[in-house]
């Protein structure tokens, strides 16, 4: 179950199931009837961040680029929500290679940030050049390869009751990525991504 708002404040919470049917559909598609399906239960969330799949009819709509070129995304190779994912490319490393959209969110309990990132040449990616940006550098936790050039790039932050820039940082190289399900969270650790258009979730409001 969940709630989340269009422009500018689109939040989503996940209700549980939202990642177990889905993963669950998937799985169904490639193995017999009689296979043995594992089904997780996923434990309710509430993604903070605004158009964090970057489905909005103006799709970078909240996003700030800042020395990285950003544009969207449609091929389905480099995407793993909704229809479209950020291509980002930037031919000047350095720190403020940025992608960022201001959020506020509303105490200063530990929140975890979290993205999925693939690499257009299918190379693995490292923390030394792909970080979390919570108004400074944040190096992740933990980059987690799940396959097929995806890897998913997260840390746990301190809150900020203010807005502050949240979302990628891409110091260290001039590879071009493409970033999907963008995720910040009133957790110690990530969950699965959620937002409006799941199954089991709402916007809260008006997409």
């Amino acid at each position: 179950k969940a709630s989340a708002t269009g422009d500018p404040s689109q939040v989503a919470t996940a209700a549980k199931a939202v990642e177990a049917v889905r993963e669950l559909l998937k799985a169904s598609s490639r193995t017999s009837a009689l296979a043995p399906v594992t089904v997780v239960i996923a434990e309710d969330t509430t993604n903070k961040m605004t158009n964090p799949a970057f489905m909005y009819s103006t799709w970078n709509n909240g996003w700030t680029a800042s020395i990285i070129v950003a544009s969207e995304n449609k091929d389905p190779q480099y995407i793993l929500f909704g229809d479209t994912s950020a291509m980002l490319q930037s031919s000047t490393p350095g720190a403020g290679a940025l992608f960022t959209q201001s959020i506020n969110v509303g105490n200063t309990n530990t929140h975890t940030i979290s993205y999925f990132i693939k690499r257009e040449d299918g190379g693995a990616v490292l923390s030394s050049t792909a970080r979390i940006w919570y108004g400074g550098t944040i190096t992740p936790d933990a980059v987690v390869s799940l396959g097929n050039g995806w890897y998913r790039v997260y840390a746990d932050v301190t809150g900020v009751n203010a807005a502050t820039d949240t979302g990628i940082q891409l110091p260290g190289n001039t590879f071009t990525h493409f970033v999907d399900g963008v995720q910040i969270e009133q957790k110690s650790v990530p969950t699965p991504f959620v937002y409006g258009d799941l199954l089991g979730c709402t916007w809260a409001g008006t997409k």
